[in-house]
């Protein structure tokens, strides 16, 4: 196969992500197993990172990979999802701090190979599943001496769940794919939290208490170390701009004050640096000295797509990923009135959501819900909005923004805007 064919094999499997049939996932990781096992994989001897959360596993994910690549000298193996512009994105090894998709010609390759097995050995696998294998397969081939994997739903049953992990990480847990995980806190924590195996170092975010002691207690049953990055540092003196965020943080361990600075615009990035660097840390000595003034390469997590007028992208669709976007929106523009351009899904929590809107409706011109194609959530989070009256339109595309503007939702609308300038 060349990489169009192979491309299109890989997204004619079932694909969950297009289907939002996630009923389907409950044998993923059992067949992602059997799949690694039939062509050959052995990563037993590889240690491997495993990062699950509703916000913040993507950052987390890479920043560990940068901290032990470019600080530690190893070759880490990076497998995230989902992708803004290209399916390579996914499947990627970090050298030097330095991020290398996979190729074209290596996509062909390796889907090749695995579909040869698996076809042969009449292993049933769903896109993820297949991405997933083909990850494993290209990590080993390239001799990586890490592998950091993103779970792509929940936990418990996701296709990542086939690994026995040196360190375990749960970014922050919030309401999302509540339709599959539970409509509880408690339940959505319990399905992350599966992840969590025998004895096994675990790192979480800050969380809510429900979700700390759900964590606490699938920790202790698998006599797992567990540590939440708010018992370990305090960050202080948080100074945001288009430029990036400036932070002092304490050790509260230590006692040590050290100060971080990064490109990236917000608090809640300094927090997810520091759940990294502790699960970073566990497989490597890496000083504190390395947070001044890091330089991240990582598009879509409220990135500034011009200046002036302000407009950025966030790839925000949780109810505390987009009250969070919106607050350091507002920093930015110091309390200016801004509009919003907003994308959602049918399956996201849109009943909260739509309250986060409305907490900010003072400070919002307008809202634009831009539809999607497939699973289009724009009438739902319309009729949640609706007290906001005419400041809400439903539109198909976004012809020009000429004011400042926030833009927040889904993955699938990055590339319209990046490709038409803005």
């Amino acid at each position: 196969m060349n990489y169009y064919e192979a491309l299109n094999y890989v997204l004619s499997l079932t694909n969950l992500e297009n289907t939002r049939r996630f009923d389907l996932m409950k044998d993923g990781f059992l067949n992602v197993s059997r799949a690694l096992k039939v062509i050959g994989v052995d990563y037993s001897r590889k240690e491997i990172i495993h990062v699950a959360g509703t916000k913040g596993k993507g950052s987390v994910s890479y920043f560990v990979s940068y901290l032990l690549s470019k600080f530690s000298g190893f070759k880490v193996g990076l497998f995230t999802s989902p992708h803004l512009l290209s399916i390579n994105e996914r499947i990627s090894i970090l050298k030097d701090g330095i991020i290398y998709n996979i190729s074209d010609e290596d996509f062909a390759k390796v889907a090749s190979i695995v579909r040869n097995f698996i076809e042969r050995e009449s292993v049933n696998l769903t896109t993820f599943d297949f991405l997933t294998v083909m990850a494993m397969y290209y990590f080993l081939e390239n001799d990586v001496d890490i592998i950091v994997l993103e779970v792509g739903l929940g936990g418990r049953l996701d296709s990542t769940n086939f690994c026995n992990p040196k360190v375990s990480v749960i970014t922050f847990v919030d309401y999302d794919h509540t339709n599959v995980l539970g409509k509880t806190l408690y339940k959505i924590a319990y399905e992350k939290a599966g992840i969590i195996k025998p004895n096994v170092f675990v790192v979480s975010s800050k969380q809510r208490k429900v979700v700390k002691d759900v964590i606490k207690e699938v920790s202790d049953r698998n006599n797992a170390f567990v540590k939440f990055v708010d018992e370990v540092y305090s960050i202080l003196d948080v100074k945001v701009s288009v430029r990036g965020t400036e932070a002092i943080v304490k050790n509260l361990v230590t006692r040590n004050t050290f100060r971080t600075s990064i490109n990236l615009i917000g608090e809640h990035f300094v927090e997810n640096l520091l759940v990294a660097y502790l699960a970073a840390s566990y497989l490597s000595n890496i000083s504190e000295e390395v947070f001044s003034n890091l330089d991240f390469h990582f598009k879509g997590r409220f990135e500034v797509l011009r200046e002036n007028p302000l407009v950025v992208f966030d790839v925000a669709h949780t109810p505390g990923a987009i009250d969070v976007a919106f607050k350091n929106y507002l920093k930015l523009v110091k309390g200016k009135s801004f509009n919003v351009v907003v994308s959602i899904m049918e399956d996201k929590d849109i009943d909260r959501i739509s309250k986060v809107f409305l907490k900010y409706r003072d400070s919002i011109d307008s809202i634009f819900i831009l539809k999607l194609r497939e699973h289009d959530g724009s009438m739902l989070l319309l009729e949640g909005i609706k007290s906001m009256g005419d400041k809400v339109w439903v539109v198909d595309r976004v012809e020009k923004i000429e004011k400042n503007t926030l833009i927040v939702g889904s993955f699938r609308i990055y590339s319209q805007f990046l490709w038409r300038g803005f």
